[in-house]
């Protein structure tokens, strides 16, 4: 008779106390799956940046209403202050005001 219940447990294992892994619980499509990706996640990581950088890029290059009166705005700011000469002002409104209709009409024909 064994002397205590693990001397009974390595008896039917074989000497070993440690379980058995046989394998019914993992699939080697899930090992495989969680291998890709941890292989993958570098460049996974790099197309998340490069598509957030690309809509950054887009957003900033995109002329918006708000972004044409700011900049209208600021040239005033500048005539104003004598920091632009008024045919430097009058030349880069026209060319911000050309900007801001080209802008209305876009809008207007979608």
């Amino acid at each position: 008779m064994p002397a205590s219940p693990f001397d009974e447990l390595k008896a039917s294992r074989g000497g070993r106390i440690a379980p058995v892994v046989t394998g019914a619980h993992t699939n080697k499509n899930e090992i495989m799956f969680i291998v890709d990706d941890i292989l993958l996640a570098p460049i996974k990581g790099f197309v998340y940046l490069a598509k957030k950088v690309q809509e950054l890029a887009d957003e900033e290059l995109e002329d918006t209403e708000e972004k044409i009166k700011t900049e209208l705005l600021g040239l005033q700011m500048l005539f104003e202050t004598d920091q632009i000469s008024e045919e430097e002002y009058q030349k880069k409104e026209e060319d911000v005001l050309e900007r801001l209709n080209v802008l209305k009409e876009e809008e207007n024909r979608q």
